[in-house]
């Protein structure tokens, strides 16, 4: 938190002279949601930009949702094939 904090002084803060409050919070906010989290990248996620982490976090979860529910498909579709083969075999 304290990288951040520095990193908004010194590449915003610091290089804008401010008329007011209004002002200077309506900067930094669209700082951070057009710069910060869009271009800038960062090392603790693998040199990304926060938008592009969360892009390819959320694709990994439906990756793995789909696979989950593949399985799960899959093990079904087993179950009906055999219980199928033992009804034709008359085992059932």
């Amino acid at each position: 938190m304290e990288s951040f904090f520095k990193t908004l002084k010194i590449e915003r803060v610091h290089r804008t002279r401010y008329e007011t409050r209004a002002q200077a919070k309506l900067d930094i906010v669209n700082w951070i949601e057009d710069f910060y989290n869009r271009q800038r990248i960062h090392s603790s996620i693998g040199f990304k930009t926060p938008v592009c982490a969360e892009s390819l976090l959320v694709s990994a979860r439906q990756g793995q949702l789909i696979e989950s529910i593949l399985i799960f498909r899959i093990s079904d579709l087993r179950f009906a094939i055999v219980h199928f083969q033992n009804f034709d075999e008359g085992t059932s």
